[in-house]
C-alpha cells in the first residue's frame, strides 16, 4: 500500500500495520529516518513478498517519491521462548508461575531433572497434567544428577560420552514411563558441556535442540538456541529494566530470545514474581510473540 506522511528533519518513525494472508495475521513493522533535507510531506510506498505458504515475509521494500527518507531497516520483534528451569517438585512458587502464564496463554518451556522422576508424589504428577491440558508447555531434559557443591564436575562435564549419553537416556526414558511426554530439547544442569557431550549428543536424534550450549558437530546436526540476555539479573532475580535496556537497545541480533528463569527461586525476594509478570506483560506490548521452544523449531521447518 501507499502511505502519506509528514517528517521532520532527523527524526525516526516506526510504521506499524497489520495485514491478514492465507488466513494468518502478520505485524508489520519498518524503522525508518528523513534525512538531513527532509521536510514536508511525502509519500511512502511499502510491498511486502510472502514466501509461498504466507508463514514469513521473503522480502521487503520500501520506497518514497524522492530523495527525502532513507529506509533504515526491516524490523521483526523476536519471538519469545521463556527457558524455566528446575521443575522437579509441585511449590507453591512454581504452582503461581504455571497459573499465571495460563491465564495469560503464554507457552513456555519447562526443564526437568530426570531424578526427580524416579518417585514422583502425586502433587507433582497432578502439575504436569494440568500443563499438558493446558496444551501451552514443553517439557525439556535437563539432565539427571541431582548435583551438590561437593561435586567437583557437573554432569556434562565428564570425560565420558557413554555416561553422558545414559544421562540423558534415562531422563528421558522416564520423562516418557511415568509423563508420557517426548523430550526433544536439552539444557545442562548446573553443569557446562565439553566434546564428550557433543558426541553423546550425536547418538541421539531425538535431541533436536540445546539451550546454550555446544557446537554443531559434523556427525549430526541439532539447533543450539543462544543466551544473548537472560530473564534474570543478578540469578534468581527477574530484572525488568536490564530487559527494557538490552531489548530497546536491539541486543538480541536474532529472531528470537531464550530467556531463562528459576521460578521455584522466586521466593528469595517478595517482589520477584510480579517482576516477572511486568516481564512478560513489556514483551508483549512490544509485540512479541511467545513460543515453546519446539514450536519455535517447529515454524523454522514450516517457513523452509
Amino acid at each position: 500500500g501507499s502511505l502519506t506522511l509528514s517528517a521532520e528533519n532527523g527524526v525516526e518513525y516506526l510504521l506499524q500495520d497489520s495485514r491478514k494472508f492465507g488466513g494468518k495475521n502478520f505485524d508489520l513493522r519498518l524503522m525508518f529516518a528523513a534525512s538531513d533535507e527532509a521536510a514536508g510531506t511525502f509519500s511512502l510506498r511499502v510491498s511486502v513478498e510472502f514466501s509461498q505458504d504466507g508463514s514469513l515475509p521473503a522480502a521487503t521494500t520500501a520506497s518514497a517519491d524522492d530523495d527525502m527518507l532513507k529506509a533504515k531497516s526491516w524490523e521483526h520483534t523476536p519471538v519469545i521462548i521463556l527457558k524455566l528451569d528446575d521443575l522437579v517438585r509441585s511449590t507453591a512458587l512454581t504452582r503461581r508461575c504455571v497459573d499465571y502464564l495460563i491465564e495469560q496463554k503464554v507457552p513456555a518451556s519447562f526443564g526437568i531433572i530426570g531424578y526427580s522422576l524416579e518417585s514422583p508424589n502425586n502433587d507433582f504428577l497432578a502439575l504436569v497434567e494440568k500443563m499438558k491440558k493446558s496444551g501451552l508447555f514443553e517439557f525439556w531434559n535437563h539432565g539427571y544428577m541431582k548435583r551438590t557443591p561437593q561435586d567437583k564436575l557437573g554432569e556434562f562435564e565428564v570425560e565420558s560420552a557413554e555416561q553422558q549419553k545414559a544421562s540423558l537416556l534415562k531422563t528421558i526414558h522416564l520423562a516418557k514411563d511415568k509423563l508420557g511426554v517426548d523430550m526433544t530439547v536439552f539444557g545442562p544442569h548446573w553443569s557446562g558441556t565439553n566434546h564428550a557431550t557433543e558426541e553423546a549428543l550425536v547418538q541421539l536424534p531425538q535431541i533436536r535442540a540445546v539451550f546454550y550450549y555446544t557446537k554443531k558437530n559434523p556427525g549430526r546436526d541439532w539447533f543450539v538456541f543462544e543466551r544473548r540476555f537472560v530473564l534474570e539479573e543478578p540469578i534468581f532475580t527477574p530484572n525488568l529494566a536490564n530487559i527494557k535496556k538490552r531489548f530497546e537497545a536491539g541486543d538480541w541480533q536474532l529472531p528470537y530470545l531464550a530467556l531463562q528463569g528459576h521460578p521455584d527461586q522466586w521466593g528469595r525476594k517478595p517482589e520477584s514474581f510480579d517482576e516477572f509478570t511486568r516481564i512478560v506483560q513489556y514483551l508483549k506490548n512490544q509485540g512479541c510473540v511467545f513460543m515453546t521452544a519446539s514450536q519455535y523449531l517447529d515454524s523454522l521447518q514450516k517457513g523452509n
